[in-house]
This record gives structure tokens, sequence and C-alpha cells, in this order.
């Protein structure tokens, strides 16, 4: 077999082949590429660039639709941290202290301590009236992750209930197993469930508690409004039991087509969100 050398029509490499496969691509018109990486890279239509870090000068492919802020491409992410962190030294961000006015650079708020305002140790007395603010309110205690000054309680009363009993208020023992009295009179399962009840008897929506699904399953909603059903899921991901009956009333939704809304403790705590979840209920 007669072979001759032949130039990669992708990495321009020399390489060799047999005089019969050159004579048929010239007269097909076809490339010819030294392996099957270089057909693959061709096909890609994928540009060529050379590695943005200076100390490299890998060849790398990207699409030519992709753009950096930089406007370079990097082989590897160890190249880019060292052209990133070569900017950052030669030109560093020059901000303004807000207290002086005075530029700086670093990764500070205020070019120096003197600038820096001292923080304000929070009183006992300012917890305690909070929280009997947020009583009067709401006509309940809030809870630790309501609170934005619940680490400031612990610290000064030594843990979060004792803030609570300080006021001279009984402490919630447990978010979610406890049963509560809603201010309609509706006895529901936690504090969780009376902030909804309560939520739907201040803007007087009619609701029920405790409505059993269609079927032969013993199972209830937590709160029947018209055509909707909604559950509050306190311990999903924390029980397998809890899970296993999650999944089992979902099925039941599905299987007789019901208006399924599902409520978690991060529609409620810190930020309630209960006004957006359920804001089809005032139409």
């Amino acid at each position: 077999m007669v072979l001759v050398s032949v130039r990669c029509d992708w990495c321009e490499k020399t390489f060799k082949r047999s005089i019969r496969q050159v004579n048929e691509a010239k007269r097909m018109n076809w490339y010819s590429f030294c392996r099957p990486s270089c057909l693959a890279n061709f096909r890609s239509k994928q540009k060529q660039y050379i590695c943005g870090n200076p100390n490299c000068s890998k060849t790398i492919f990207r699409s030519p639709n992709l753009k950096t802020l930089s406007g370079f491409f990097f082989c590897s992410k160890r190249c880019s941290a060292i052209v990133s962190n070569k900017s950052r030294i030669s030109h560093p961000k020059i901000k303004k202290c807000p207290q002086c006015q005075k530029e700086f650079t670093g990764r500070r708020k205020y070019c120096s301590a003197k600038c820096q305002p001292k923080m304000q140790p929070i009183k006992k007395e300012l917890i305690t009236d909070d929280i009997r603010s947020f009583y009067k309110k709401h006509g309940r205690i809030p809870l630790k992750k309501e609170y934005k000054h619940a680490k400031a309680a612990r610290l000064r009363f030594g843990t979060w209930n004792k803030a609570i009993i300080a006021t001279g208020l009984e402490p919630n023992r447990e978010i979610f197993a406890k049963k509560q009295l809603a201010n309609d009179g509706h006895i529901v399962d936690s504090w969780s469930e009376k902030i909804i009840d309560d939520s739907l008897s201040k803007k007087k929506i009619k609701h029920k508690i405790n409505y059993p699904y269609p079927g032969n399953k013993p199972f209830t909603v937590d709160f029947k409004i018209r055509e909707y059903w909604v559950e509050f899921f306190g311990l999903t991901g924390q029980l397998k039991r809890y899970d296993q009956l999650k999944k089992e009333k979902e099925m039941v939704a599905r299987k007789y087509g019901l208006k399924l809304i599902k409520i978690y403790p991060k529609d409620l705590f810190p930020k309630s969100k209960l006004d957006k979840i359920l804001a089809f209920l005032n139409k």
C-alpha cells in the first residue's frame, strides 16, 4: 500500500493516508482529518481560540455565540482565576466611604474602623415591648423565625422561651404538635394552622377544618374553602411517614380532580406570603 502525506483540514497536522483514499477525497471534494476528534470539532461549528492566560496559550474551542465579560476564553478555571486575580491587583475597584466620602479599596464597606458606626446593644425593654406589640396586633406570640432580634433575645434572657416568659406570656412549646384555639373558635393542630385560620377569619372567608377527602381512606384536609382544598404540609422532608401521607393525599386529589392548594413553612416564616398565595379567594 502506497502512503502519502496529507494535511489535516482542522488542526493542520501532517499524517499518512493511502493514495487511494487521497484520490477519492479529491474526486468527491471531501475534507481530510487526522483523527475522529478533529472531525467532531469540525462538525460542531465551534470557533478556535487561544487561552486568555498569556502563560498558557492552549488551543480551545467554544461556541461562536458564547460571550464573556472580559472578552477572553480560558481552558480551565485555574487560568481564569490567574488572569482575574491579576486584574484585581492591577486595577482594584475604588469605593467611596458612606461616612466621610473618602475613596478607598478593599472589601470593607467603610474606609476605617472610625467611620464604621458602632452597633447599639438591644436592651431587654425593647425586646419585651416588641413582643407585646406583636401579641397585641396579631393575637398570638411571635415565633422565633418571625422576630428579627431573636438572637439578641436569647443573649439577653438566656433562651427565647425565657424572653417570652419575661413579657408575662406563655411560650410556644411546640410549633406543629400542640393544639391551638383560633380566633373564630376552631381548634387547629398547630400555631402555623392558627395563623392560616386567623388570616381567613380576618378576611371573612368562610372555611371548614378537618374536612374528609372523598374515597374510602380516612384522610381530612386542613381547610376546605369553597371548591378548594388547602393543606399545610408543615413536616415535609422531616418524617418518612408524613411524606408518604402527603403523597397519598396528592394522589387522591388527582384521582378526584380536586383543586389542592399547598402551603409550607417557608410561606409563613419569616415573612408571610399568605396574602399572595390565597389572593384568588378574594375574587
